[in-house]
């Protein structure tokens, strides 16, 4: 779609909601629109070019979080980083985050892949058999939506595992 086809787009958009707020068949039925909205700036300019990188990234937001946390970076077609979103916040020792959950910030800031990262404040860098089976999951979910899964990366400050490095499999 081009930047005019766009316009003209959210223009259309924009009058068929207006006349869905005046029609008398929805009226009492809550209209609604989602929007992305920035909170503040993670400082990088370089492709995510590997897990190094991401690590990198990911150390500085949650690697010494005192309980664990899920983190979503939506990458752009070139791996530039387009926004970080944290999708879940857990316990000391486990946390879950959905695949809509996942996906839901990745499709509004428009990523073509993302990656996942979380810490374990143990400090073990080891996956669990649940760290394994929710990257798998997420990364068949993300080929149905059309996003892929660049990687699910485990953090504790000071480094970091790669699943998809050790288990490519599961990004399959």
């Amino acid at each position: 779609m081009q930047v005019a086809d766009r316009a003209e787009h959210q223009q259309l958009i924009l009058e068929l909601n207006d006349q869905l707020q005046r029609s008398p068949q929805v009226q009492g039925i809550p209209l609604v629109r989602v929007r992305l909205v920035e909170e503040r700036r993670v400082l990088t300019t370089s492709p995510i070019d590997g897990p190094e990188a991401l690590a990198e990234v990911a150390n500085g937001l949650i690697g010494d979080a005192d309980r664990e946390m899920i983190v979503c970076v939506h990458l752009n077609i070139k791996n530039h980083i387009n926004s970080v979103e944290v999708v879940g916040v857990g316990a000391i020792d486990e946390v879950i985050a959905v695949g809509h959950e996942v996906f839901k910030g990745a499709i509004l800031a428009n990523a073509h892949r993302i990656a996942l990262v979380h810490n374990h404040s143990s400090g073990d860098l080891s996956p669990s058999d649940e760290d394994l089976q929710h990257a798998s999951t997420i990364a068949r979910a993300g080929a149905t939506v059309g996003i892929k899964l660049l990687d699910s990366l485990i953090v504790n400050g000071e480094g970091s595992y790669s699943i998809h490095r050790w288990h490519p499999h599961l990004f399959q």
